[in-house]
């Protein structure tokens, strides 16, 4: 978390049951990750949602010995058999990868990444902006597709290094629907449909309320289909529930009949993120940063990791130009 007394404030502050407290710190301050893993019956076909917020304020005295701690971002890391989800609500990201892609994506953007059968990314902080917000989202490949070549997905703003290939960009789709504002990252809403291609029918979709007592309804979701909603400010009802800020609620499958969501704003500047999705009905096996379906398919992608078949790692000070030699790409 950035910076680290920031987030050991907010996290004091909810561990004693200030929360309102907590979140005016985090707000301000930053320095705070949310991470949610979702069961894999329950949460099929998504497999854990992390809500990160941080600030790099060239005045904080802790910032120098953190870095030396952890580096300022995510390090060159391996993923195999499911794809990430990084919505940047605020600041940007600085992305390398084993394809020879690299690429910054900001505030209203997002990358859609398939691992399939092997990459290693690099995603670090661009410092030089000072507060940052996002969403990542892991989303498993069913069995037909976890070894599929990598590719990127890249919605919104985003430069993409001249030397890169085979990154496909299309707009975010951003609408106004029946006074709510509606975000489409995959799938479809109200008729509204994202240039995402994904490997199973689903929908990851942001709704957000100026105003209190706002109702949006969203009619054509698959009853039987997995449904989770996030609330990252205010709250909303949905589903006879009340749901506040910083939780996560699921509902319940049904075998058939109608579906949707009725969704009602409960005070101004409230924010929330909706997944569902049709459960792909397979076994998940996961380890480290590996989903496939048997504990052997995750032995060997640790395997073929360690034997440098999802390339070489590079640390994060490492330049373009020794990154790119390492990958042997020109």
């Amino acid at each position: 978390m950035w910076p680290v007394a920031g987030g050991l404030a907010a996290f004091t502050s909810e561990l004693v049951g200030l929360r309102g407290l907590a979140r005016g710190l985090e707000g301000r301050f930053g320095g705070r990750v949310q991470p949610m893993s979702l069961p894999a019956g329950a949460g099929d076909p998504f497999l854990m949602l992390v809500h990160h917020r941080h600030s790099f304020s060239p005045w904080d005295p802790l910032r120098p010995l953190s870095a030396l701690v952890m580096p300022e971002g995510f390090p060159a890391h391996p993923h195999r058999g499911f794809e990430t989800v990084t919505y940047v609500l605020e600041g940007a990201l600085r992305h390398r990868d084993s394809a020879g892609v690299k690429m910054v994506y900001r505030g209203e953007s997002a990358q859609w990444l398939t691992a399939g059968r092997g990459v290693l990314h690099e995603e670090m902080w661009d410092t030089t902006q000072r507060d940052h917000e996002l969403y990542q989202l892991w989303v498993n490949l069913p069995r037909a597709h976890k070894l599929d070549p990598p590719r990127i997905q890249l919605l919104g703003a985003g430069d993409v290094d001249a030397h890169s290939a085979g990154v496909t960009r299309a707009p975010l789709v951003v609408v106004d629907v029946d006074g709510s504002r509606v975000t489409v990252l995959a799938g479809s809403c109200r008729g509204v449909t994202s240039a995402v291609s994904t490997h199973s029918p689903m929908a990851v979709v942001r709704l957000s309320w100026a105003a209190a007592g706002v109702v949006f309804r969203w009619d054509d979701v698959p009853a039987a289909h997995t449904a989770w909603c996030f609330v990252r400010r205010g709250a909303v009802q949905v589903g006879g529930q009340r749901i506040e800020a910083t939780h996560l609620a699921r509902f319940a499958r049904e075998a058939g009949g109608p579906g949707g969501f009725r969704f009602e704003s409960l005070a101004p500047d409230t924010d929330v993120l909706v997944l569902t999705g049709a459960p792909l009905g397979e076994p998940v096996a996961m380890g480290g940063s590996m989903v496939m379906n048997t504990d052997a398919e995750v032995a060997q992608a640790h395997h073929d990791y360690q034997a440098g078949r999802f390339g070489i790692p590079w640390p994060p000070s490492a330049t373009d130009e020794a990154w790119r030699r390492g990958l042997g790409v020109p």
